[in-house]
C-alpha cells in the first residue's frame, strides 16, 4: 500500500472531464491504492489561491482550458517546452512546497503524430487557439513544419500565438471558422477532413492539427 497522495484536473467547465476515472484507473493499474484524483471547477482568477491552500498531500495538478496560460504565473520553475509555448497543462508540487509547471500536451502529439507514421510535414493547420493550440505550434515545429495555418473563431488568436510561433521560427496565417466545417473546408479543399485530429499527408503534405485532440485518424490512401 502507497502512501495517500491528491492530485486533480482544474478547469471551468470541469464537470464533463474523464481525466478522474482515466487517472483512478491509472493509480490502480500502478499499485498507487491511497491515490485520488478529482476534478475541481476553477477559474482562471481562482487558481493562485486555490494552488496557494493545497497542502503537502497534493502531488499536483491537469490544467485544462481556461487555465494553461495562467498556469505560469502560479509555479515557481518551468519546463522549457511550457516557457517556450506560453502554456503548461501539469502543476507539479515538490518537496519545498513550490509548484513547477510543464506540458506534457507537446510531447503527447509528437507521440501520436510518430505513431501514425509521419515522417515530415513542412506544412501544418492548427484547429483552435486556446492553449493546446500552443503546444500545437511545438509539435509542428518539432516535425519540421515552417508554416501554421491557424482556424479560429477568435480572430485575437493570432496575436495571443505570435510569440510562441516567433519563438518556434513559425510563419502564420489565419483561417477565421465562423463554423467548423467552413474552416476544415477552407483547409482541405476536396480532400476529406471529418475527425477532430487529421492527417493529410498525401496531398501537399500538409497536416491539421486539432487543439482538442483525442485520437489520430489519417483519411489518405497514400503515405
Amino acid at each position: 500500500m502507497t502512501e495517500g497522495r491528491k492530485a486533480a484536473v482544474c478547469g471551468k467547465p470541469i464537470a464533463h472531464s474523464l481525466s478522474p476515472v482515466v487517472h483512478t484507473a491509472g493509480y490502480a493499474a500502478a499499485g498507487l491504492f491511497g491515490w485520488t484524483y478529482s476534478a475541481i471547477e476553477c477559474a482562471e482568477a481562482e487558481l493562485p489561491a486555490l494552488v496557494a491552500g493545497l497542502g503537502p498531500e497534493w502531488a499536483g495538478l491537469s490544467l485544462t482550458m481556461p487555465l494553461k496560460e495562467v498556469a505560469l504565473a502560479v509555479a515557481a520553475s518551468a519546463s522549457p517546452v511550457a516557457i517556450a509555448v506560453g502554456a503548461a497543462n501539469t502543476l507539479v508540487h515538490r518537496p519545498d512546497g513550490t509548484w513547477h509547471a510543464d506540458n506534457t500536451d507537446v510531447a503527447g502529439m509528437i507521440r501520436l503524430l510518430t505513431d501514425a507514421g509521419l515522417g515530415a510535414a513542412p506544412s501544418v493547420s492548427v484547429l483552435g487557439g486556446g492553449g493546446t493550440a500552443r503546444a500545437a505550434l511545438a509539435a509542428a515545429a518539432t516535425i519540421g513544419a515552417t508554416e501554421v495555418t491557424v482556424v479560429t473563431r477568435r480572430p485575437e488568436s493570432l496575436r495571443e500565438l505570435a510569440p510562441a510561433a516567433g519563438a518556434l521560427a513559425l510563419t502564420r496565417r489565419l483561417v477565421p471558422a465562423m463554423a467548423l466545417a467552413t474552416g476544415l473546408a477552407a483547409l482541405s479543399g476536396a480532400a476529406g477532413l471529418i475527425l477532430s485530429f487529421h492527417l493529410e499527408i498525401a496531398a501537399g503534405a500538409s497536416v491539421a492539427l486539432c487543439a482538442c485532440v483525442l485520437a489520430v485518424v489519417s483519411l489518405s490512401t497514400a503515405h
